[in-house]
This record gives C-alpha cells, structure tokens and sequence, in this order.
C-alpha cells in the first residue's frame, strides 16, 4: 500500500480514532527508518561518552539504527503517547517519588493499551505483522516520537508536546505496512 493511497489514510483514521477512545495522549505516524542525520547524532553521542554506564546503548546502537532489526519488513511506525500526568498537586508524604513511578508500573500499563489497539490495526490492516515497544526494545523513541508530531526534542532532549509539557511516556507499535506519515512536530525552544 503506498502512503498516499485512500485506504491507508482511512486506516490510520481508524487506527487513531480507537487509539484516542482508549486513552492514549496522541498517535502518530513515522517511516521505520532512521536517515544518516539522526545516525551520526546517536554516534557521535556514543563517541562522546553521554551515555555514561548505559553499556547497553552502545553494545545496541546498530539495533537502535535500523528497525528492520526489530521487525524484517517494517515500513512504519505507530508511536503513541501516554499521559502520565495525575493532575493538581499531591502530597508526595515523607519521601519524593516522581509522579511517573507512582501506581502500576507504566510498561504493563502502555502494553495493555497495545494490544488492546492491536484488534483495530489487524482488522484495518489484514495480516499485519507488528512488534510494540516501551522503552523494551532498542529504539530511538524520541527521534520517532518527533518524527511522528508526538512532539519536538526539547534542549533538555526530553519530548515536549504543546500544551501537554513532558508528561508522558511514549511507545511504539512497529508495523509492516505503510500509512500516511505525519509531519514532525515545530520545535518551539
């Protein structure tokens, strides 16, 4: 299917609609790919030495670079946001913990939303294949949230969503198919 045609936007419409019904902050689209830019950023990163003793970031950066890796045939990728914001202010009581660690933990939390939006993307993309992540595989989530208009990469490198801040996780939904892509989103700093 090529990403123009009417039945991928029809699909990505039903996709996002049940997406939005299930809760998620927003759902977007990017090409499963990552350009030379972004490749040479995430190396000269590593060559750096920010990645500190996340040995794993640099033992998988050739994973991280390439979601054909994760999933042979991937054309696209779903990324979602997920609002991890609890509203108003909450006594923390004698210690500090981020809001985000408060409640169930959010990896079960963003895998139940997936594969219950998985009935829809099976059912408007027939014989799909699919691989969902949350920070469990490795992918350069924020350079495909961005890439998706979840948000842009903040100076702080952290997603930012306008009119949402940085309140919320994301996650990606690998498909072989290709959808309509989304536009990055401006970066606003």
């Amino acid at each position: 299917m090529h990403p123009t045609d009417r039945d991928g936007a029809d699909a990505k419409r039903r996709i996002q609609e049940r997406a939005r019904e299930l809760g998620f902050l927003a759902l977007g689209v990017a090409p499963a790919s990552v350009p030379d830019v972004e490749r040479e950023r995430l190396l000269r990163w590593l060559g750096r030495g920010y990645h500190g003793s996340m040995s794993w970031m640099e033992s998988q950066k050739e994973l991280r670079l390439d979601p054909q890796s994760l999933l042979p045939g991937a054309r696209s990728i779903l990324m979602g946001a997920f609002n991890y914001y609890p509203g108003g202010e909450t006594d923390p009581g004698p210690s500090w913990i981020s809001r985000y660690a408060r409640g169930r933990d959010y990896h079960k939390t963003i895998r139940k939303l997936w594969r219950a939006l998985l009935p829809t993307v099976e059912e408007v993309l027939p014989g799909v294949r699919v691989r969902w992540f949350v920070d469990s595989a490795p992918m350069l989530e924020k350079y495909h949230a961005e890439r998706a208009g979840i948000g842009w990469r903040a100076k702080n490198a952290n997603v930012i969503r306008k009119g949402e801040g940085s309140w919320f996780f994301l996650g990606g939904m690998l498909i072989d198919r290709d959808l309509p892509h989304d536009s990055p989103a401006p970066d606003h700093c």
